[in-house]
């Protein structure tokens, strides 16, 4: 199951690429996300607080500072249900105003 929820987060997310990068493949129930915003990663955090979402910057696990180009953040979905991954998905990026890429048209 955590493959399952693991593959939908991944594929998930990179309707969000380039805005949002994913690293940390093999994180466990975790995985890396990376977003250019102007942003602090506080500010980030409190904005998802403000929706109901609990993310934490990856800067808040490690023992030694590594300086991110970009905020980065820890995301954890062992407990997210996989048919809520795809709508807890949208629902941070809405929070940070990050929008899916758009698919280009069929000729």
């Amino acid at each position: 199951i955590y493959r399952k929820k693991h593959d939908k987060l991944k594929t998930t997310l990179t309707t969000y690429y380039p805005q949002v990068t994913v690293t940390g493949d093999h994180a466990g129930m975790h995985i890396l996300i990376s977003v250019p915003l102007s942003k602090s990663e506080e500010e980030l955090k409190e904005l998802a607080a403000k929706d109901g979402i609990g993310i934490y910057p990856v800067k808040d696990y490690l023992i030694k500072a590594i300086d991110y180009k970009n905020p980065t953040f820890l995301l954890g979905f062992g407990g997210i249900p996989l048919e809520q991954i795809e709508s807890s998905v949208r629902k941070l990026m809405n929070c940070w105003s990050i929008t899916p890429k758009k698919e280009k048209p069929l000729k």
